[in-house]
Formats: structure tokens, sequence, C-alpha cells
């Protein structure tokens, strides 16, 4: 339970609009920081898109297996997960 409401809060991190966000950044004084803080949107992006990918591997209909599970299980499993967590993968 926890797990989905992480999930949904993190969710709405993404809904921010972009002219807010580089007018905000744009203000920063030091370079340092505007690396910092590039560098954990980067690494930030990277753990939600892994585990929307897990998620979706979890909650895939199982019976018969087919090309979302396999590709979703394999991607959480060698880290492409932060990738593929964002596509949406129809089975049949």
């Amino acid at each position: 339970m926890v797990f989905l409401v992480l999930l949904t809060s993190l969710k709405f991190l993404l809904f921010i609009p972009i002219n807010s966000f580089l007018s905000i950044f744009n203000q920063l004084k030091s370079n340092k920081m505007k690396s910092i803080i590039l560098v954990i949107l980067f690494w930030t992006l990277l753990v939600i898109g892994e585990i929307r990918c897990i998620y979706k591997a979890i909650s895939c209909n199982w019976e018969p297996v087919g090309k979302a599970e396999i590709v979703y299980t394999g991607a959480a499993l060698t880290g492409l997960g932060c990738i593929v967590g964002f596509l949406n993968i129809e089975d049949h």
C-alpha cells in the first residue's frame, strides 16, 4: 500500500509545468547547485522508470505469457527498466 501511495505522489511531480521549473532553475546562482539539481532530477527519473517497470511486470496478465511480460521482466532484471518503464507495451 505504501508503494502505491509513493508511486502516486511521485506521479504528480511529473506534471510540474516546464516554464515554472525553468524560471526557478534560472534563478539559482551557483553552477554547482544547478549541476547537482540536474543530477538529482536525472536519477529520480531513472528510479521512477525502474519502479514503473517493476510494477508493470508484476501487474501483467501472466495467462498466457506474452510479449509485455517478457519485456517488462527482462528490463526490470537488467536495469533497462528505467527506460522501458515509461513505455506502454500492449499485449493481446
